[in-house]
């Protein structure tokens, strides 16, 4: 089973309730439903299962009135330092293939190349799948 650091349930979280107060109840709830602690700082090392991530994202993306926008916009509040060493290689590559070239090289990191990529093509599939309903 993979595992996928709650810094991406944040940011998933922060998407979904833009707007609402730090303190909101649904934020907390949300937080909660996957085991996060919402007094808590934001700590990158905590992991959560692949697949409760995953279920996580796609009960959000039914949720939120514009959820076939949440990827998107999960996608624009990330920073390169949000994906570890796989974002130092975005920042300190020549160019893109030298990113995914740096990237292979660190794959016993917590946050991979491949990871971003299974995060990323999840929130593809739900929002397609989401559009399909609508």
């Amino acid at each position: 089973m993979g595992q996928i650091s709650t810094l991406f349930v944040h940011k998933v979280v922060g998407a979904a309730t833009a707007g609402e107060s730090q303190d909101s109840a649904r934020r907390r709830n949300l937080l909660r439903s996957v085991g996060v602690d919402p007094n808590a700082p934001i700590d990158p090392k905590l992991m959560i299962l692949d697949s409760d991530y995953y279920g996580f994202c796609e009960r959000v993306s039914r949720e939120d009135p514009n959820g076939l926008s949440l990827p998107l916009r999960v996608g624009a509040s990330m920073r390169c330092d949000d994906y570890g060493a796989f974002g130092l290689a975005w920042k300190t590559a020549v160019d893109l293939r030298r990113s995914y070239e740096v990237n292979k090289e660190t794959d016993d990191c917590p946050v991979t190349g491949r990871l971003i990529n299974q995060v990323f093509l999840a929130l593809l599939v739900l929002t397609l799948e989401s559009f399909g309903r609508n």
